[in-house]
């Protein structure tokens, strides 16, 4: 009788040990790419911080920003907060929006030498509040000694939305790309922004070297007759500001040189003592109006 001959499925042990072998290499193999693919410079998380510029009565909506941020960006990253202000801020305003963000928070008062102080605007008033948020965030704020620890500034204003999620890293994109200022077109002007008018002109006519040859200064009074800055000025009134981003345009001729001059926006006699009017050029992000 014949022997019944038996089968037996063949073990996987074998071949076990060569398959964990390939997931290994293979992973070794994807990080030694992934690494030339990303320089060390990229592997670096930028020197970049939030700021704002806050009043005690600016709570509510400067924690709707915030929380609004952070969910829709910087709970992945971490990036600083830090607030300035013109008065201290209370226990509870500095608890609550520290509160709203899981990174470090910072707060600063400023003096009034930094905001350019307090001075009669055109109506025969004091605007201390607005005149002091416009000064600073007009160019003193990128020389500020407080941020010399940041390249990078993102500058926040109370009640600004941010509904949309934000899937990449901003200032890692700016960094990369050699991008040193970023800024909002959608956004119109308030009324009170006519007030400028006059001391950029003012600023023009002294400083006419810093005026690009082709610059249309027809948006800043609403002269559409090419009149140049030292034919209107003598019209401080008559001029009907035009409804636009009076930010994004003043940039182009701010980042001509303009930071560099402590006399700008500065009414006259009131240049500030703490401005250092040999300052040194613009070398850096933050000092090139990053944000």
């Amino acid at each position: 009788m014949a022997k019944k001959r038996t089968t037996t499925a063949s073990s996987p042990c074998w071949y076990m040990p060569i398959t964990l072998a390939w997931i290994f290499l293979l992973v070794q193999m994807s990080s030694f790419v992934h690494g030339l693919a990303i320089s060390s410079a990229t592997d670096q998380k930028p020197r970049a911080a939030f700021v704002s510029l806050a009043h005690e009565n600016d709570l509510s909506a400067l924690l709707s920003s915030i929380s609004q941020l952070e969910e829709t960006f910087n709970h992945r990253y971490q990036y600083h907060w830090i607030f300035f202000s013109t008065q201290p801020l209370s226990e509870e305003f500095r608890q609550q929006t520290s509160n709203a963000t899981g990174a470090p928070a910072a707060f600063n008062t400023l003096s009034p030498a930094q905001t350019g102080g307090q001075y009669v605007s055109e109506i025969g008033r004091q605007v201390q509040s607005l005149d002091q948020i416009s000064r600073w965030n007009s160019g003193p704020f990128a020389s500020e000694n407080r941020l010399r620890d940041y390249d990078w500034i993102w500058r926040i204003e109370p009640g600004a939305q941010f509904t949309h999620d934000i899937t990449f890293d901003v200032f890692r994109f700016m960094r990369d790309h050699e991008i040193a200022y970023g800024f909002n077109e959608a956004l119109l002007d308030k009324d009170e922004i006519r007030t400028h008018s006059r001391p950029v002109i003012s600023f023009i006519d002294k400083h006419p070297d810093l005026l690009h040859a082709d610059a249309d200064l027809s948006w800043l009074l609403d002269y559409n007759d090419g009149s140049t800055a030292a034919n209107i000025r003598g019209n401080e009134s008559g001029g009907r500001h035009r409804i636009g981003n009076w930010w994004a345009d003043l940039i182009s001729l701010m980042m001509q040189g303009s930071l560099s001059r402590p006399d700008y926006g500065i009414a006259d006699g009131q240049q500030d003592k703490n401005y250092d009017s040999d300052a040194d050029e613009v070398g850096s992000p933050a000092e090139a109006f990053a944000s």
